[in-house]
This record gives structure tokens, sequence and C-alpha cells, in this order.
């Protein structure tokens, strides 16, 4: 997703931090009333992408919360060893340039202004940092939570997909900033 292959969950926090502060730079600079514009031939401003990312992240934290409680309870200490597969590996090389359409749940509503949900994202990063500690610690390879897409998966590979997520619609909101 940025080149370098993470080794632990802490590389993929650090990873995913750049890469929020990637989204942060690009829409930094964006106003409300161009933010909530709907581009000809597109169905989510850029509000609504931002809006869609804050759902995301927000239920990977659900998700990743839930995974390591059950980890918890297991009590097997982590090897250090990061729980992704190559089936996971695999299936995202494949998905790479494949534009999906996102669940119902996840849809943008389209009335979120840009600023509450760059705040909702502020808040479950928080909610990120306080399982960190826990993600680091415990086994998480015995644990998963099926995605639409990908299937099951473990917390650390739902934590790179959703910075590959972020990473990706970043990408698509700065070629609509290029072209408006």
């Amino acid at each position: 997703m940025t080149g370098k292959r993470p080794e632990s969950i802490g590389d993929i926090f650090d990873m995913n931090r750049q890469i929020r502060e990637g989204l942060l730079a690009v829409i930094s600079p964006v106003s409300e009333d161009a933010a909530a514009r709907l581009p000809d031939g597109e169905t989510w401003s850029i509000a609504g992408i931002v809006e869609h990312i804050s759902i995301v992240d927000q239920g990977t934290a659900w998700i990743c919360s839930k995974l390591l409680k059950k980890a918890q309870e297991d009590g097997t200490r982590s090897t250090g060893v990061l729980a992704v597969t190559d089936t996971f590996r695999q299936k995202t090389r494949e998905m790479s340039g494949t534009r999906l359409e996102a669940p119902e749940r996840v849809q943008p509503t389209g009335q979120v202004p840009l600023e509450d949900s760059i705040k909702k994202m502020a808040a479950t990063a928080a909610v990120f940092d306080e399982v960190r500690e826990g993600l680091e610690s415990f086994e998480l390879a015995s644990h998963t939570f099926p995605h639409p897409y990908f299937g099951e998966l473990t917390a650390p590979e739902w934590l790179l997909i959703a910075g590959g997520h972020e990473l990706r619609h970043t990408k698509q909101i700065q070629e609509r900033l290029i072209q408006a």
C-alpha cells in the first residue's frame, strides 16, 4: 500500500497514520462548499467520500476491538509474527485496481459536513490508540471477522485494509481536485 511491507502491528499503525496525514493534507484546503459539490457523473462528493471513510474506519475499530477481546480471552501472548495470510496478500494484489461497490451500511448519506467526518475519524483514531497495545500483545491469528469482498480477515488484515482503503480514496479525492 505504501511500498514497504509491514512487519508488526506498530508498522501498520505507523503506515496508517501517514496515510491519514496525507488525507488530511489533501482535504485541509477544501472548503465545505467545494467538498459538498457533486461532480457530473459522480454519486459521491468529496464530503461523501470522507464520510464513507469515517464510517468504514469506525466499523474497522469495532471489528478490531471485538477480535482483540477474543484474543485476550484466549490469553495467548503474541509471538511478534504478524497475522497476515498469504491468501490475504494475494487477494489484495488481485483486487488492487478493481472498483468495488460499497455495501449499503457504509454508504455515505451525503449530508455530513466534511468537518464532522474529520472529527469522527479523530475520535476513531483514539479508539485505535486504546487497543493498540493489546493488538501488539496478543496472538491475533486465531480470530477472524468476514469482509464482504476479502473473506475472513484477522485484526492486522483489517488494519491493512483500512489503510489501503483510505489511501485509495485519498488518491480519488486528489484526482477530483485536479479535475475541478
